[in-house]
């Protein structure tokens, strides 16, 4: 690979380095840690590998033959890159290094719309010790403080041809009792001296400077033109520099925003309003309603994380607030909003104002912004993430990170699980069906699955291959269940004594650190509110994150699929049911003197019922 004649070289640097690969159990190797210059390299770098490269001898003496060779990690997005390789992760607080950044001043070329912009040269040859950034703990005080960050809940209504008709958005800082400017744009083709008010005139909204135990009067600006409407709101949007634009339904608000086109040009007001990177362009598919060029700050779709989270009739905005608030807000029909405008202007922005500060009550009574924030700090993936990924990112971030703390490396292309192979799953014991009138008892496993892997050491690392026990050299290892009842033999596992697994790590630390997080929850005092929602934010955190590790092992179109593996797991998970059934079945019986004989009316791998 080269690169451009007298531009800078495709790759940088190789070093060899020792590294274990995760897939199965096997000793460390020499590997060829291979640097490119730009990620649009990587593709061809990997292609040359897999199918074999020829690499000059130093001095010109020969040519080293390398056949094709199995890549690792080159599939790893370059966000997450970066965030392992120095130990970062996302809602976490950072501190920078003196004399180790520069501040980009005002004055200067700048790339984005941020407050503080700084530049930060990371060399590729630079000292292990040589530290430049780093992430603050986040069991410390400073390390867990909730950031003051702005959102702003934005609404948008539009007329029967799809063009904005009108507009609001609340700005609120995290940490603040009140908002601290709110604003409302109507578009009226006619006006009369009524409602053209002097105070109304298109200026700035006044952000910084405002009394905190006042609520700020909404200013109300009237437009005669859709364009100059979504301009100024763009303007007001960007003067507002929210970290989180909160919206109650996402693809719909853009799309009234960004009209036709449904593109908003980079360096216009309404791209600069949506994005923090100047030469974002902000873009919107028309078949799937994805948005893209959402840089610098978050679109939050309130109705999407709220129907993920929690099973209603109803998803409208007015049953939401009322649900979780229980505050009632009108919902009006289209022909209804239209003679409102008409007839009472005042009353139609009232009511869109409304359906902004509806949105901020129910993004704050069911805290996402610190359930995010403490699931970002947990699994290491940016906030963005949580929104736009499933599970499975979650999982592997945390054992990039593992396995970059362990010398271990991950394949970067997805191991064949074969179109036959099967294991068998969860056991769920027939139900004794009828009413009952005596309370029935409920014996909770505690983490099943996770205490399974950690019990068993179950991991990619600890898994040896068939037939590997049978070997006189053979380590110490156990053998599970087996995962299907055809099954030909049961997988075999190192035990932890002479290698610890991965995943078994990584789940005592998450249960670990949830026991630590629900003492430090018992101890709040009243009053502490914040502290209270960071605490239950990240006990829930943890239990989720550790409670989707077996769920990645057996993800057949997830990035690491391994049926010995998530097979194991349910075995030993079938097994137990089963015991615990026969000891409650044979232990709380009259012979033991009991006053009756316990008989199990249902069970699954979560729970077991009995009268």
């Amino acid at each position: 690979m080269r690169g451009s004649p007298g531009g800078m070289p495709a790759v940088l640097k190789v070093e060899i380095v020792r590294r274990t690969a995760v897939l199965v159990y096997q000793q460390a190797d020499d590997m060829l840690r291979i640097t490119v210059a730009g990620p649009r390299l990587i593709s061809a770098c990997v292609k040359a590998i897999e199918q074999g490269v020829r690499i000059p001898e130093p001095g010109g003496t020969g040519v080293l033959e390398v056949q094709s060779s199995a890549t690792f990690e080159a599939n790893v997005a370059l966000v997450l890159r970066f965030l392992v390789d120095h130990d970062l992760g996302g809602g976490r607080w950072v501190e920078l290094f003196a004399e180790k950044y520069r501040i980009v001043t005002q004055l200067e070329p700048r790339a984005t719309l941020a407050q503080l912009e700084v530049e930060l040269e990371l060399a590729l040859d630079a000292a292990p010790d040589c530290k430049i950034i780093q992430a603050i703990p986040s069991d410390t005080e400073a390390g867990s403080a909730v950031p003051p960050l702005r959102i702003v809940a934005l609404e948008v209504i539009a007329d029967s041809e799809a063009q904005p008709n009108a507009a609001a958005c609340v700005l609120m800082v995290q940490g603040e009792r009140l908002p601290r400017a709110r604003a409302v744009w109507l578009r009226r083709e006619t006006a009369t001296a009524e409602h053209q008010d002097p105070s109304t005139e298109w200026d700035q909204v006044t952000v910084e400077v405002f009394d905190p135990n006042q609520a700020e009067a909404a200013q109300v600006f009237v437009a005669w033109d859709e364009e100059v409407l979504v301009q100024h709101l763009g303007e007001t949007l960007e003067l507002f520099d929210a970290d989180i634009i909160l919206t109650y339904d996402l693809p719909e608000t853009l799309q009234r925003l960004l009209g036709k086109k449904a593109v908003a040009k980079a360096g216009s007001a309404l791209a600069r309003g949506l994005c923090r990177r100047l030469t974002s362009e902000l873009k919107m598919t028309a078949k799937s309603n994805e948005v893209s060029g959402f840089a610098g700050r978050l679109g939050f779709d309130l109705q999407k994380q709220v129907e993920k989270d929690h099973r209603l009739t109803d998803y409208s905005l007015g049953s939401l607030s009322e649900h979780f608030c229980q505050a009632p807000l009108p919902e009006l029909r289209e022909a209804a909003l239209a003679q409102l405008l008409l007839e009472r202007p005042r009353a139609f922005a009232q009511h869109v104002l409304r359906q902004a500060e509806a949105s901020l009550r129910i993004f704050d009574s069911l805290a996402f912004l610190y359930n995010f924030v403490e699931m970002a700090r947990v699994t290491g993936v940016p906030m963005g993430y949580l929104l736009e990924r499933g599970q499975a990112v979650k999982v592997q971030t945390q054992l990039l990170q593992e396995a970059r703390r362990r010398g271990f490396v991950l394949p970067s292309q997805r191991p064949g699980t074969g179109e036959e192979t099967s294991f068998e799953g969860a056991t769920v014991l027939e139900p004794v069906t009828g009413f009952y009138r005596e309370p029935v008892a409920v014996l909770d496993f505690a983490s099943l699955y996770p205490s399974i892997m950690m019990a068993h050491n179950l991991c990619y690392s600890t898994l040896l291959t068939p037939g590997r026990e049978l070997r006189p050299e053979c380590p110490a290892h156990t053998v599970s269940p087996p995962a299907s009842a055809s099954a030909e033999q049961a997988a075999c596992f190192v035990s932890a004594s002479v290698r610890k697994g991965l995943l078994p790590s990584i789940l005592e630390r998450l249960i670990g650190a949830r026991k630590a997080a629900k003492l430090q929850l018992a101890k709040c005092k009243p009053g502490e509110d914040t502290q209270r929602k960071v605490l239950h934010g990240r006990q829930l955190a943890l239990k989720l994150s550790a409670n989707s590790v077996y769920g990645f092992t057996g993800a057949m179109n997830g990035p690491l699929p391994c049926l010995e593996l998530a097979g194991a797991v349910t075995a030993y998970g079938r097994e137990m049911i089963q015991a615990t059934k026969k000891k409650i079945e044979t232990h709380f019986v009259k012979a033991n003197g009991y006053s009756h004989d316990a008989e199990v009316v249902y069970g699954d791998t979560a729970y077991a019922l009995m009268p």
